[in-house]
């Protein structure tokens, strides 16, 4: 289903810039992202400059809590 079917705009947008935190077996290590876009998927853009499409379950599992003021 579309994140527009699943999520209201307002949480949607919420998760627009949020960090994540994902594990990739081949290279052994963890990398950062970020957030960058809401469509049909939630577009992930790591530090490195590798992109990633994601489901809301898998974004799920790689969302960082955010920091607490």
């Amino acid at each position: 289903a579309l994140p527009s079917r699943i999520l209201s705009a307002d949480k949607l947008e919420a998760l627009l810039g949020r960090r994540v935190k994902k594990w990739f077996s081949d290279s052994s290590e963890f990398f950062g992202g970020e957030v960058m876009q809401v469509d049909e998927f939630f577009k992930i853009k790591y530090d490195d400059g590798d992109m990633e499409d994601l489901t809301l379950d898998e974004l799920i599992d790689i969302i960082t809590p955010e920091k607490e003021d």
